[in-house]
């Protein structure tokens, strides 16, 4: 079976990595594990707030949903089809909306990932810093996977969203770069690793 090939089966009964990764509403049982989506105009001012519930995938779907409108399209034209251009690439926003979900502290159930957009920023939080053996600077050059859900990540990397090689912060700065935005700033805070990235006003679209 494959759940027991995952380790997702034991003794007959579900883990709750299964739970987490393909039950209909893990909330029933750990209402914060999810992602909270809000939009804001200052840090203060709160123009939408959603939530993104469901197992892992259907979180990594619904986040990357909303995320998409709450970040602006601006239009490119060099040939007879206009060419769509978000203010973040595509590409980054999954990498760190996968990063949270596969690196979150799961234990820490009082907690949820918050994603806040601003008009010139936006910073995704995930419960529980780096795990050990891993710095800030780390997470800029070449770097070992290390991870704090094996299980989950193992899952995500079958599934065709996770490497497990820790490369996904290097895609995130790669795709920052391509599209002409500044690095994102990776740090830990108050219990929390937080991914920050800015866009900036001199960006051209080309």
């Amino acid at each position: 079976m494959l759940l027991e090939k995952l380790n997702l089966l034991v003794d007959g009964k579900l883990t709750n990595g299964a739970l987490l990764l393909f039950g209909k509403n893990p909330q029933k049982y750990y209402v914060n594990l999810r992602i909270r989506l809000g939009r804001f105009k200052t840090a203060t001012e709160i123009i939408d707030d959603q939530w993104a519930d469901g197992n892992v995938f259907h979180q990594l779907e619904r986040a990357l949903t909303i995320l998409q409108q709450y970040v602006s399209v601006r239009y490119r034209i060099e040939t007879i089809e206009r060419e769509d251009v978000r203010e973040y690439p595509f590409l980054a926003l999954r990498e760190a909306v996968v990063n949270a979900l596969m690196h979150r502290d799961y234990f820490n159930i009082a907690n949820f990932i918050q994603i806040n957009a601003y008009d010139d920023h936006l910073w995704i939080s995930n419960p529980g810093g780096l795990p050990d053996g891993l710095t800030v600077e780390d997470l800029k050059r070449d770097h070992k996977s290390i991870g704090r859900n094996p299980l989950i990540a193992r899952v995500l990397r079958l599934a065709g969203y996770a490497e497990e090689y820790g490369t996904g912060t290097l895609r995130m700065l790669e795709e920052m770069k391509k599209a002409g935005l500044p690095e994102p700033e990776f740090k830990e805070e108050m219990g929390a690793f937080l991914c920050i990235s800015i866009r900036t006003s001199t960006r051209k679209i080309t």
